[in-house]
């Protein structure tokens, strides 16, 4: 508030924030929102409920003045672990009173920044007479829902400009004293507190990474998201800060990352109460949709110089620096590196993910002969170790990744007729075990340990099938994780860098000895 106290206007606005809100300890309750026999609502509260418990914001309101709503029974279950000293409740609680929030987490995409676009690109087809539109309530709703589908980036820009012409609108009213004037700053106050929450996500290491589809939800986001959320990964602002950051459980107010969005946040809530403000004590005031150039093509960076929250953000991975920083600031090699794509991210990508791998199969003894085609799931880790050295690189670090694993495999014997064919299902443990000879270069070994039963002429076979494997690739520098998949299957064909030995051992049979060569077919 300090910034804005020689606004014109400022005194105007104090006046209504005392009529808005109530000091209660450490916090301001807004008034309005709160309902007696309820939790107080702050515009923490809306914030932190804001996409993940409700991704309507007119629902959210309705709720919010209900009493009996899970949305109060979710802010009263928040509130008893945070009485304890932790950061919020257990999500297994919060799936068990509101299932929406696990079904939201797969199907909203708007939490999460597009992986591998530019800061511009996240901001295409914006459209601000949606904006304009959505100062409605009845259009609110459907901006929301529309939005549902971009990036967070995407999501916070538009509805801090909704929040932002609705603070305008209150402040050319409030000139005149107009009732109206004091509910059209609530709404903007409750708009802009939801629109912070995405705010917040450009700051959480695991929402910078993923592509993210609803598809890959169920394959490898959640496990890439966890990922980066635990062990960090750096990035760089336009104001030209390099830092490190985690994210979501490993939030701290107290770190770089957590000064950073704190920071964020404070300059969104000053935009709102300047442009109230200046609209107040500004006749010649113009607002900021009617500011913006008509041009398509200038608006994107038109948005990211002039909505003051985003120099604080991490620029999203792979833009185009040359015009994008602040003023003043030298774009650095170590900058330059901060914005590149992620070099361990898709290999990072294949050990934590869901994958499916096809591999062909050989006997490589003289007591039998049989070809064979497998398809195999891998799924889920129960226990990893990625480290880095001293130096923040990879040399010398041996890492490990145990999961799960499920196989079906037909094979065809050539020389015994009475076996033929024979079908085989099982599933064990995976394990994966990297060595780095370099920062880029890595000796990968593999291991499958599964039990499983063989179908021989329709008759059982309880068999356990040990095995292991080297993937080559990285030795040789062949990088297949980061090659599309119509590119990455055939180039892993025609050079088969991942190969495996194994045997099938059977209580009824002979040790039948086999080579395999695989191929990822879904990463």
């Amino acid at each position: 508030m300090q910034s804005i106290k020689n606004e014109p206007g400022s005194a105007k606005l104090l006046q209504y924030l005392e009529n808005l809100t109530s000091l209660q300890g450490n916090y301001y309750n807004l008034t309005g929102l709160s309902v007696s026999g309820a939790s107080a609502v702050t515009y923490g509260t809306i914030n932190g409920l804001a996409g993940d418990h409700q991704s309507d914001p007119v629902l959210l309101e309705a709720q919010l003045r209900d009493s009996g709503s899970i949305i109060q029974k979710i802010i009263a279950l928040h509130q008893k672990y945070l009485d304890k000293g932790m950061k919020a409740a257990p999500d297994g609680e919060l799936v068990s009173l509101d299932l929406n929030y696990a079904l939201a987490a797969t199907g909203n995409l708007s939490h999460f920044y597009a992986y591998g676009k530019t800061f511009p690109d996240h901001l295409k087809n914006f459209d601000a007479d949606k904006i304009r539109e959505a100062t409605t309530w009845s259009n609110l709703a459907a901006l929301t829902k529309s939005l549902g589908h971009t990036n967070a980036i995407r999501m916070y820009v538009s509805l801090h400009l909704v929040a932002l012409t609705l603070a305008e609108m209150s402040g050319r009213k409030a000139r005149q004293d107009d009732a109206d004037a004091h509910a059209l700053l609530q709404s903007a106050i409750f708009i802009n507190a939801f629109a912070d929450h995405f705010l917040e996500d450009a700051f959480s290491a695991g929402h910078l990474i993923v592509n993210r589809t609803i598809a890959e939800s169920f394959t490898n986001n959640k496990a890439l998201h966890d990922f980066y959320c635990e062990n960090g990964t750096s990035v760089v602002n336009r104001k030209g800060e390099i830092w490190y950051t985690y994210g979501d459980g490993k939030f701290d107010e107290n770190t770089t990352a957590g000064e950073r969005a704190i920071a964020a946040v404070t300059l969104s809530i000053q935009d709102l109460f300047t442009a109230f403000s200046e609209a107040a004590g500004n006749t010649r005031y113009v607002g900021f949709l009617d500011r913006i150039p008509q041009n398509k093509s200038d608006q994107a960076m038109y948005l990211i110089r002039n909505i003051p929250a985003l120099s604080y953000v991490p620029i999203p991975y792979n833009s185009k620096l040359d015009g994008l920083m602040a003023k003043g600031v030298t774009i650095t090699v170590p900058i330059r590196k901060a914005n590149q794509l992620l070099y361990y991210r898709n290999f990072i990508r294949s050990r934590v993910g869901n994958s499916i791998v096809i591999g062909t199969q050989n006997e490589v003894t003289n007591t039998e002969s049989f070809r064979g085609f497998e398809i195999r799931v891998n799924a889920f880790n129960f226990s990893k170790r990625y480290k880095y050295n001293s130096r923040g690189g990879k040399k010398g670090m041996l890492d490990y990744w145990h999961g799960y694993t499920a196989s079906y495999d037909y094979m065809k014997y050539n020389n015994d007729p009475e076996k033929e064919k024979s079908y085989q299902v099982a599933a064990g443990i995976r394990s994966n075990f990297d060595y780095w000879l370099s920062e880029k270069r890595f000796l990968g070994m593999y291991t499958y340990l599964e039990t499983g039963v063989r179908f021989q002429h329709r008759k059982p076979d309880l068999v356990f099938i040990p095995s292991v494997g080297i993937h080559l690739g990285s030795l040789f520098n062949i990088n297949y994780y980061s090659m599309p998949g119509w590119l990455r299957i055939p180039a892993m064909y025609l050079l088969p860098l991942k190969v495996r030995a194994g045997s099938i051992l059977s209580l009824k049979d002979k040790p039948v000895n086999f080579a395999e060569i695989e191929l990822d077919l879904f990463l």
